[in-house]
């Protein structure tokens, strides 16, 4: 059983969210790289959500 701990990362020039999730040995375990698109379910906090099309969303143009 993994603990509720975790780490991210992200890469936005590829819009790539990578997950490891910190085992109850003090060790991460196998990352799980997300593709920034659609929701992602927080497993560490139950209910939270995010939106990843909204995290990479591109900047509006200002010309």
């Amino acid at each position: 059983m993994l603990s509720t701990l975790c780490a991210s990362t992200y890469v936005a020039a590829y819009n790539l969210l990578t997950v490891r999730l910190l085992g109850e040995d003090g060790r991460y375990g196998i990352p799980k790289i997300y593709e920034g698109m659609g929701r992602l379910e927080v497993a560490t906090l139950p209910g939270l959500t995010i939106d990843l099309d909204a995290v990479f969303q591109k900047p509006a143009s200002t010309s």
